[in-house]
């Protein structure tokens, strides 16, 4: 029997991080990324939700939350209940809204260092402040600084980013040493964001504990467990709007199904105008995972990306709301809503917009 795990695939060219924007003749081994095809089940269910047409507002089913609950407890014998589970996209996206809600532009966010590189960007995209509790090092591993994260609490640093498994010392912390953080946790009243996104990457004979274990000891606890994947998913689902509606194809799929090309006796109709991708500009709100993977596939397309996004990016065209309102033929929002977000489309904005425009939310 042949395994997909022998299989190549050939990812060049597809706007893939690892291998697109990596220089020739070194080996991108720095991305958490894996170039083994995606499993049949999971394209064939991909492709049955594509083929359907229609990509509306779906209810989250009550077996997916089961599914979540279910694997908790046959993996690591946790308890989850119905009610703490949040769906979102990833795991980024998760640590944003939770800083969002919890604390305040120039406030200290505790990190433990050396850690996962995109953690340090959310906190300076967020104008927060980064407070390093740096990990020591005993002769080829890592340990907590204790003393140092209680020194950092009694200062008035009341949110903290775990990550556990520990990206990229790899430490899969015990529950000892879990429970040593949260017992200061809630000493001190802090709040704990807990990434564990990698505990299912366990080759160690070292038993993996949630965060989800100590919710009975204290509450201030937020587990993040979704991988940023999604991110490519959102992203198809983005375009296929996009080329749903520059191409009217909605329009000439009822033209056919209806009967009335045939009955036409015309060989094409061009009406309504549909109209390419290349040499449109294309209007970015929010660049982060997912807006930076759609400005990818634009860029693919031919289409002219600009960006309004909170902190300038040298690698996009950025510009501000305005501009970007007035310039933009398609127009694609990927920003959590907030306070700084909420009514930022609205009747002043459209009104600066192209007749045509296409936006997608």
């Amino acid at each position: 029997m042949s395994s997909r795990f022998n299989e190549v695939v050939n990812r060049k060219l597809t706007g893939a991080i690892k291998w697109d924007k990596q220089k020739d003749g070194n080996l991108p081994f720095w991305i958490a990324d894996s170039d083994y095809a995606t499993a049949s089940c999971v394209m064939d269910s991909l492709n049955e939700v594509a083929h359907h047409g229609v990509y509306g507002y779906n209810a989250i089913p009550d077996e997916f939350k089961e599914a979540i609950k279910t694997w908790y407890k046959k993996r690591y014998n946790s308890e989850v209940l119905t009610d703490w589970i949040v769906p979102s996209t990833g795991v980024i996206l998760e640590i944003r809204i939770l800083l969002d809600i919890i604390t305040k532009e120039n406030e200290g966010v505790i990190l433990q260092t050396p850690v996962y590189h995109t953690f340090h960007h959310v906190i300076n995209e967020m104008n927060r402040k980064k407070i390093e509790n740096k990990l020591i090092k005993v002769d080829d591993t890592y340990k907590m600084d204790y003393d140092n994260l209680e020194d950092l609490f009694k200062e008035g640093y009341k949110t903290m980013i775990l990550c556990s498994p520990h990206n990229p010392v790899g430490r899969i912390w015990s529950k000892e040493e879990i429970e040593k953080v949260i017992v200061l946790a809630k000493k001190y009243d802090a709040f704990v964001i807990i990434d564990e996104i990698h505990s299912d990457l366990n080759i160690t004979d070292n038993k993996f504990t949630s965060g989800i274990d100590f919710v009975s000891m204290y509450d201030n606890i937020a587990v993040c467990n979704v991988p940023g994947y999604s991110t490519d998913s959102v992203t198809l689902f983005t375009i296929a709007n996009v080329l749903s509606l520059i191409t009217h194809l909605r329009e000439y799929n009822d033209y056919v199904t209806s009967g009335a090309y045939s009955d036409s006796g015309k060989a094409n109709k061009l009406e309504p105008v549909y109209h390419e991708i290349k040499g449109k500009t294309w209007g970015i709100i929010g660049c982060g995972n997912i807006g930076k993977a759609v400005a990818r596939v634009a860029e693919s397309f031919g289409a002219k990306v600009i960006v309004n996004k909170r902190t300038y990016d040298e690698r996009y065209s950025c510009t501000d709301l305005e501009t970007l309102c007035k310039e933009s033929d398609i127009i694609t929002i990927h920003c959590p809503l907030n306070d700084q977000t909420r009514n930022m489309i609205n009747e002043k904005t459209i009104s600066l917009m192209k007749k045509d425009v296409i936006i997608v939310n």
